[in-house]
C-alpha cells in the first residue's frame, strides 16, 4: 500500500518535471536559445529539474522493485525495509528539487517581468514561506519514517532474544 502510493506520487512528479524541462521558463528567443540562459536562476532551475527527474524515476524503480521481487520471509526484515527507505529518500529528494525548481522559475518570471518592487517582494516572500513550510512538515516525517523502519528491522532480533530466554 505504501509503495503503491509513493510510486504514484513519484510518477506524477516525474511527469511534471519532465514536462518542465521542455517548457522552459521565459520561452526561447528568435534564435531558438532559452531567454534566460545567462541567468543563475535559470541554471538553478535546469540543475534541480534534472535532479528531480532522476530522483523521481529512481524512486519509481525502487517502489516497483518491491512489487515484482519474489520476497521470502527473511527479505521482509532486511531487503524490503532497505528498498522502501531508499525509495522514500529519492522521493523526498525529488520533491525538494521540484520545489527549488519551482522557486527559481517564480524568481525568473517575477524578476524579469519588471513588476513593482512591493509585488516582487510579496511573491518572493510567499514562495519562500511555502518552501519553508514544506521543509518543516516533510523533514520530521522523513526522520520518523527512517526511525520506524530501523525499529522494525531490530524488532525480530529482540523477539528472538525473548524466545531464547
Amino acid at each position: 500500500m505504501t509503495a503503491q502510493a509513493c510510486s504514484t506520487v513519484a510518477v506524477l512528479i516525474a511527469t511534471v518535471v519532465y514536462a518542465a524541462a521542455y517548457t522552459l521558463p521565459g520561452g526561447n528567443n528568435p534564435h531558438g536559445r532559452p531567454m534566460f540562459e545567462n541567468s543563475s536562476a535559470f541554471a538553478l532551475f535546469t540543475v534541480t529539474d534534472y535532479i528531480a527527474v532522476g530522483c523521481s524515476l529512481t524512486s519509481v524503480v525502487m517502489f516497483l522493485s518491491i512489487f515484482v521481487a519474489p520476497l521470502q520471509l527473511r527479505d521482509f526484515h532486511h531487503t524490503l525495509p532497505r528498498t522502501l527507505k531508499m525509495g522514500f529518500t529519492f522521493l523526498f529528494l525529488s520533491v525538494a528539487a521540484t520545489m527549488i525548481a519551482f522557486t527559481s522559475t517564480v524568481f525568473l518570471t517575477i524578476h524579469y517581468m519588471g513588476q513593482r518592487r512591493w509585488f516582487r517582494t510579496f511573491c518572493f516572500s510567499l514562495v519562500s514561506a511555502i518552501v519553508s513550510v514544506f521543509a518543516m512538515i516533510q523533514f520530521p516525517l522523513y526522520i520518523s519514517f527512517r526511525e520506524t523502519l530501523t525499529n522494525i528491522i531490530k524488532l525480530p532480533k529482540k523477539l528472538l532474544k525473548c524466545v531464547k530466554l
